[in-house]
């Protein structure tokens, strides 16, 4: 999809209360406009559109269909990312190897409520062999 950069300008406090919303919804804000641009449609026309999913949505689906293993490594994730063409639906370019490795190392069960960032913890992770090894509880 084609896609056009625009600049929006919105008042302070609705830009807090935007803010609020899309970390409460772990979503970014671009996710967050654009998914209530797309609510603004009509019902028939709403398909056209979709909201962006977020990576650890795409990882657990990918599990879940058998495109990943559901336990995987590191090398075993970007393996996936690189055969199945995974980009950010939301920028429409590739994930950084900074995002990869913070995405898995950021949603480990072990985190939570020891850091701040906004990955949802429900990784489990277990180091087999002195490889992390991850997988969800599906």
């Amino acid at each position: 999809m084609k896609e056009k950069k625009v600049l929006l300008r919105i008042p302070y406090n609705l830009y807090e209360k935007i803010m609020s919303i899309s970390k409460q919804q772990k979503m970014s804000i671009n996710a967050f406009v654009l998914s209530a641009i797309v609510n603004a449609l009509p019902e028939n026309e709403k398909h056209l559109y979709s909201r962006p999913l977020r990576l650890i949505d795409k990882t657990k689906m990918a599990c879940e269909n058998g495109q990943l293993k559901h336990l995987f490594s590191l090398k075993d994730f970007k393996q996936w990312i690189f055969e199945y063409n995974i980009i950010n639906d939301a920028t429409g370019k590739p994930y950084s190897d900074n995002s990869i490795n913070s995405l898995l190392s950021n949603s480990s069960l072990e985190n939570k409520g020891k850091n701040k960032n906004l990955n949802e913890k429900i990784l489990y992770r277990k180091k087999i062999n002195n490889i992390n090894h991850y997988w969800f509880d599906i």
